[in-house]
């Protein structure tokens, strides 16, 4: 799937072999993701799969077969690379059809997730029961390190399925149940999902969970602080990471915020591409604290320059923002770094954000606060409370962003200055010479577009995060020891 910042068009880009920065990945891309993660890691202790396999097409464009088929082509390459590793998936937004719209369990779509897509070939006897009721899970590794691999999309405030319920598929009830007797019986947890709780750091007043979801799974959070070693969650394409704190402002969980495979440029205003990306992290077996992870990527432009897939190290967080750790503690501290001026490790991080993507556009005043809060709150009134704040001591309306959405990345936009009054008659002229211009555009392109291509290929897929997680270094000297900035 590919299409312009105006809105939907068919693939119809001329395009590298890796795909295009409009583009969801083809399968050389995916591919190439899935085999470079054999090379740096070759025996992983089991591997997060955080959802969304599935192109971002209309809905007419797709049927639950082809669905079903295109999260199945992934589960198979995973298999085939990976056939002694354990595997963890979590369904995405866009692994439903229509898409975000998941059903309420039990119900047939989760046995077709397991039976046509395969996963029944990575989950254990245990898993598969409860993912039928309402595609969530929960497993144990090798080393004791409960996984629970939540089915956030049930939370999502665009699923219209929960129909109001005020525990979709009992997923709440049965997550206290996990982290009680893990609690019990001594066990750490790791949880495991697609959409992360709180609010995009780069759309303002965007949130994932409907409010009450928000506020009950923070709760968890809290409560259970002392099971549950880190979160992971995918979704928003972009790296980032939140930090959450106890009610006395300790921090207490780190969650991570991977980036995706696919560059697919998002349909939001504010969001720009980012380059393609796995992650490999280095764990504690004993405790199941993460201790560091490794950020690679692949430069797609490169990549499709020289007809071959070169991924690189882009960052390590202990070597290239100087903390000892990525404990909840340490990204406390990290935080603090970023609320300096000129605060280089922001500039870095604001790097990472789109892998690497846009070395070039700053982000500053209004743009560096909408991120910082949205790392520092999960909650959304806190949230909300940490930009009025800041806004206000900086003399803006805590409502004034300029008359602008925040920068985004390759978008800077500025503050015009007041021009005088132009006369009532020029605005009915511009406008009616726009709409004329508008229309015969489109009627050209519309004409063109339909002579000259054939219908899109199905050869598009979304943006499966693949993360491997380890006790080992990568396998990947060279770069192992390599600081990039």
């Amino acid at each position: 799937m590919c299409h312009k910042d105006t809105g939907w068009v068919r693939a119809y880009r001329s395009h590298g072999i890796y795909g295009d920065y409009l583009c969801d990945s083809p399968w050389a891309l995916v591919s190439s993701a899935i085999n470079v993660m054999k090379q740096i890691q070759p025996e992983p202790d089991f591997i997060l799969w955080t959802g969304d396999s599935v192109p971002h097409v209309p809905t007419k464009e797709l049927s639950l077969t082809k669905v079903f088929m295109l999260i199945g082509n992934v589960t198979q390459e995973l298999l085939r690379v990976f056939p002694d590793t354990p595997i963890y998936p979590s369904l995405g937004n866009h692994d439903a059809l229509p898409q975000d719209q998941v059903p309420v369990g039990p119900a047939s779509y989760y046995d077709e997730i397991l039976g046509y897509s395969g996963w029944h070939q990575m989950l254990d006897d245990s898993s598969v029961k409860t993912f039928k009721q309402g595609g969530f899970y929960s497993t144990a590794t090798k080393s004791g390190l409960q996984v629970i691999a939540l089915n956030t999309i049930l939370w999502y405030t665009r699923d219209k399925q929960i129909d109001n319920k005020t525990d979709p598929s009992g997923q709440f009830e049965w997550l206290t149940t996990q982290l009680k007797q893990a609690r019990d019986e001594g066990r750490k947890v790791l949880l495991s999902g697609h959409i992360s709780p709180g609010v995009f750091a780069q759309a303002k007043g965007i949130s994932w969970y409907y409010p009450i979801f928000n506020v009950r799974f923070l709760n968890l959070l809290q409560n259970y602080s002392d099971v549950i070693t880190s979160t992971i969650f995918g979704h928003e394409h972009t790296d980032g990471f939140r930090v959450v704190y106890n009610k006395q402002g300790k921090p207490i969980i780190p969650m991570f915020l991977a980036p995706a495979v696919t560059p697919w440029k998002s349909s939001l205003p504010t969001v720009g591409p980012n380059n393609p990306s796995v992650r490999l992290y280095h764990y504690n077996k004993t405790s199941g604290e993460i201790l560091d992870y490794f950020q690679y990527y692949l430069n797609m432009t490169a990549a499709n320059l020289a007809r071959k897939a070169h991924w690189l190290l882009e960052y390590q967080p202990t070597a290239n923002y100087g903390i000892s750790d990525v404990s909840a503690k340490s990204l406390d501290q990290l935080l603090k770094s970023f609320e300096t001026p000129s605060s280089e490790n922001f500039r870095k991080y604001y790097v990472y954000n789109s892998v690497s993507y846009d070395n070039l556009t700053k982000c500053d005043g209004f743009c560096k606060q909408y991120h910082i809060c949205a790392m520092l709150y999960v909650d959304y009134e806190d949230y909300k409370n940490c930009l009025d704040e800041r806004m206000l001591k900086s003399g803006a309306s805590p409502y004034d962003d300029g008359g602008h959405r925040w920068p985004h990345h390759r978008h800077w936009h500025r503050i015009h200055k007041r021009h005088h009054k132009v006369p009532a008659y020029m605005f009915i002229v511009i406008c009616v010479l726009a709409v004329l211009v508008f229309l015969l555009f489109i009627i050209i392109a519309l004409l063109c577009w339909g002579r000259r291509y054939p219908s899109r290929p199905m050869g598009y897929f979304s943006q499966p995060r693949y993360i491997l997680l380890s006790s080992e270094q990568p396998n990947f000297p060279e770069y192992a020891n390599t600081k990039y900035t």
